[in-house]
Order: C-alpha cells, then structure tokens, then sequence
C-alpha cells in the first residue's frame, strides 16, 4: 500500500513539472490563433488605446484577451465608394496614430485614410504618387510628412508635408545649407522637435554599386528648418537601413528579427543589441510590432499559419547586451596632430640615419678615443689625439711643436727624433688598418720657409665624427 503511493506522488509529481515547463514555455512564446476567415488582406498596427488590432475593410479585429471583432458603424458602400483604396497590408500603407483615429498613408505617397469606429474615410485629394517608396513616415505636431523615399528612378532627399487646407502633399521649404544625400528605408524616429535619421540605401553616383547601405547619420530641426549632420555611423552597428517590425519602448526605437533585438538610443548616441538564436523564430518583418503593458506583440508566420505571438520584455534582462556608439568614433584633433607628428619624426629620423650611414661611408673619421673608416676602427692614445686635432685645423705641425706634445720633458735632440718617429709611424699604422691602405696619414717633409727643419704634414683629409644625435637636428 506504502509502495502505491509513492508511485502516486512520484507520478504527480512528474506531471505538474510538465505542466510547469508547460505554462514557462507558453508564457515566454505564446501564439494566439487569427480569427477564422481572416485572409492577407488586414493591417497589423496598433489602436489609439494602445492595443493590438487588425484593420479590415469591413471592420476592426482588437485584441485584449481575445481578438473582438468591431464592424463599421457606417456602411462604406452607401457612401461614396472608396476608389482607389488597394489591398489592405503593411506594404501598402503606413499606420500612424492620429488622436483617437488611425491614418493610413499608401506607400509612395498620395492616398490618406482615416479609420475610425465608423470606418474608412478617403482625406486627400491627391493621386497615387508613386514618388517616395520606403519613405520615413510620421506624424509631428499633429501633420503627416514623408521624408526622402524612392520613385521615377531618382532618391528623394526632401521633406513633403499632407495640407490639410488643400488636402495634398506639399513640399516643405527648408532653411538649411546641409542636405543629405537622398535615401530610402532609413532608420528614423521623431523625438521632440527632431527627425532623426540614420543611414538608409542609395546608390552612389559614378559606381556600378546597386542600393548599398549608407553610413551617415543626422537629425532635422523643425524649428530652425535645418539638417544637422552627426558625422559617419559605427561599422559595427547590426543594423543600417530599416524594416517593417520596429517599435518605440521607452522612447526607444527597436527592431526585431529572428535572433536580434537593436534598441537606437539617439539622445545618447547608443546601440543596444541583444542577441539569442530564435529570439523572435519565424517573425513576419515585413509587420510593425506592438508594445502593451510590458509585453510586444508581433505577427509569427509557421508552416505557413499565421499567429499573434507574445512575448515578455522582461525575458530580455536575461539576455546581456552588446553596447556601442552609434557614431563612428572620432579621433580627437589633438590626436591627429600627435599621429602626423609621429609620422614626420620617424620619416625624418629614416632619412637622417640613411644619409648619416653614406656620409660616413669612405671618410676617415676621428673621436676622443678612436679612429675609423667604414665599419673598422682603431684605438689612438690621447697625444695621437691631439696630433690628430692639430693637423686637422692647420695641415701640418713643426718639430718643435711635435715634441711638447710627446713631452714636457727636455731630451737631446736625437732621442726627441727617435720618440717622432715611432709616434708617426703607430699612428700611420692604425690609419692603413682601418683603411687597408699603402699610403700613409702623416709624412715627414722639409719646412717650405726653412729647408734645415723637418715639418710633420697630414696626406688625408680626415674629419671629426660627429654623432648621429646631432647629426639628425641639423638641417
């Protein structure tokens, strides 16, 4: 009896951990089914109350706990009939919340419709533009704009403005020395009184290049009507040009895929990206995403069914992020000064030691202890030293002179002979040892002004060896 009841607990045991594992998994990947007869033909946005919803022509799928269904409370088809209104998805139209009413802009520019509880209502009078694909459009102080865009084989780098007076779209006069270069499907986001913008595509002028990623970054002024340009962006940035499923949370903007969460924080100049494989598995990117009470909300596409998925923003402080600037990190002036400083210093000092080391070639060069010739050399004592210096500077010396150099001391004249003639010939010795030569560095010859005395003459031209130190700062 014992024994059963122990298999007991154990089983139900092992069944509410499975019901645990259960409930955590739903909880972090929650897929709400569509509601049935739902075709492609819906927008995905949020309501003014902040609440996912799926915009129909016939009426509005709100989702609280369930999706409800809310018909119409006009008949569109008693009223003039809407012409000109397309298939009903997010590659056609741009949802923007107005007030308590949804506006629905058609890509390209053109067509504006307000949808409400009493349903669809054509607010323009314009035509389809066609003028400004994967423009950045929003709504600011209560106006709809579209800034840049691509239509009739041209990028668009103005701004166009829906009047509400003439119920068309108006380019807007601009106050600004700095345009930057005309783009589409740029990163974007209005904070204040500001447009900011970050790259985007083109294609450059004179490349073969086909709408390549941008690498600039800047912000329009609606009060001084003025492009501020913030410099290049950060290589590393996961993402450069936008897509559909982006949300604001926290006056931040966020774009989702697969396996990535970029938060854009451009007040600080700041890129958060989480990273995790599978984070958001089979996202429809080509849908916004919806952020209400700390959960986002976002169309998931599986084995080709189509599903509301939840998912916990607190599930992303499990996740640590990777931070980095948004801006390309600029060198400091000073740091560019002290960079070709350097580079002058080491392309001076190159050429100095390349000049010193063939200035030195083939000379017969001296210090205070040797005497050298290329890369041999040879130690003179301190009187040949100042021989040495003597006849550099006056070409030759007397007998007389040469012997208070060998000594202070008075000898006869013939042991002074004696004592010259050995000391020349060390130092002619040590000369042809460095300069494996015949010839000697020093000769005796008569005195020119008086034959009857011996004169001591240099034969080479010999110079003082000059350090590279000092060599190197003259010019």
């Amino acid at each position: 009896m014992e024994f059963k009841c122990y298999i007991y607990k154990m089983k139900k045991r092992f069944f509410l951990c499975v019901f645990l594992l259960a409930k955590t998994f739903t909880f972090f990947s929650q897929e709400i089914s569509f509601p049935k007869g739902l075709n492609s033909d819906y927008i995905f946005t949020v309501s003014p109350q902040g609440d996912p919803q799926l915009i129909t022509k016939t009426g509005t799928f709100v989702f609280k706990n369930k999706f409800v269904f809310q018909g119409y409370e006009s008949n569109n088809e008693e009223k003039k009939p809407l012409e000109n209104l397309k298939t009903l998805n997010n590659r056609n139209y741009k949802a923007l919340i107005d007030s308590l009413n949804t506006v629905l802009v058609l890509s390209g520019g053109g067509h504006v419709y307000s949808h409400s509880k009493q349903g669809l209502k054509r607010l323009d009078k314009s035509v389809e533009q066609q003028n400004q694909f994967n423009a950045a459009v929003f709504i600011h102080d209560k106006n709809i704009y579209m800034y840049g865009g691509y239509g009739f084989w041209a990028f668009k780098e103005y701004l166009t403005v829906f009047d509400k007076s003439t119920e068309q779209w108006e380019i807007m006069y601009l106050n600004s020395d700095y345009i930057p270069k005309g783009r589409w499907k740029p990163v974007f986001q209005i904070i204040n009184d500001r447009l900011y913008v970050l790259g985007g595509r083109n294609n450059p002028e004179k490349s073969d290049d086909k709408d390549i990623e941008l690498n600039d970054h800047f912000y329009f002024d609606f009060n001084t009507k003025t492009f501020e340009d913030q410099g290049e962006i950060n290589n590393d940035l996961p993402l450069q040009y936008s897509f559909n499923s982006n949300v604001v949370i926290e006056n931040k903007l966020a774009y989702l895929s697969d396996d990535q969460f970029v938060s854009f924080d451009f007040e600080k100049d700041s890129v958060y990206s989480y990273f995790e494989k599978n984070l958001f598995q089979g996202i429809d990117i080509k849908r916004p995403v919806v952020h209400r009470k700390d959960t986002l909300y976002y169309i998931k596409n599986i084995n080709n069914k189509t599903f509301l998925a939840k998912f916990p923003l607190k599930k992303l402080s499990t996740i640590n992020p990777k931070t980095m600037a948004m801006s390309k990190t600029a060198t400091s002036n000073l740091l560019i000064a002290l960079a070709s400083f350097l580079v002058i210093i080491i392309s001076w000092v190159s050429f100095k030691l390349f000049t010193y080391k063939d200035l030195l070639k083939g000379l017969v060069l001296y210090d205070e202890k040797r005497i050298y010739c290329n890369q041999k050399s040879e130690i003179i004592s301190n009187n040949q030293l100042r021989l040495i210096q003597h006849l550099v500077k006056k070409n030759s010396i007397s007998s007389d002179e040469l012997n208070k150099i060998l000594s202070s001391k008075k000898y006869v004249k013939s042991h002074f002979t004696l004592l010259r003639t050995e000391f020349i010939k060390e130092i002619n010795k040590s000369y042809k040892n460095v300069t494996i030569s015949e010839s000697d560095l020093i000769e005796e010859v008569k005195d020119p002004s008086d034959k009857r005395y011996k004169v001591y003459k240099i034969t080479k031209q010999i110079f003082k060896k000059e350090s590279f130190f000092t060599y190197l700062f003259k010019l």
